[in-house]
């Protein structure tokens, strides 16, 4: 599965995916869903500094939800979603 992360100002369009900030992909292997590693990071630096005062929402998007031989993966999850700044 691969998942594009996206970036919007939290009062766009549903329609809007916002700006594409990266992506990640996991495999399935015997029925459970394996990620690359347990924590993921992008840096959002230049388009929060686009939306700059506004409230943000991060939208997954889900590229391809089947893996070789047509089995479906489970609906993502996930433990928490942070952004964090640095002075």
């Amino acid at each position: 599965m691969t998942v594009g992360v996206y970036l919007k100002p939290a009062n766009a369009q549903p329609a809007d995916l916002g700006v594409n900030v990266g992506s990640f992909a996991a495999v399935l292997t015997g029925g459970k869903v394996v990620w690359p590693m347990r924590t993921l990071s992008f840096d959002i630096t230049a388009t929060a500094n686009r939306f700059a005062g506004q409230e943000l929402t991060v939208v997954l998007v889900p590229y391809r939800n089947q893996a070789k031989g047509g089995q479906e993966y489970p609906n993502l999850k996930y433990g928490e979603m942070r952004i964090i700044t640095r002075k």
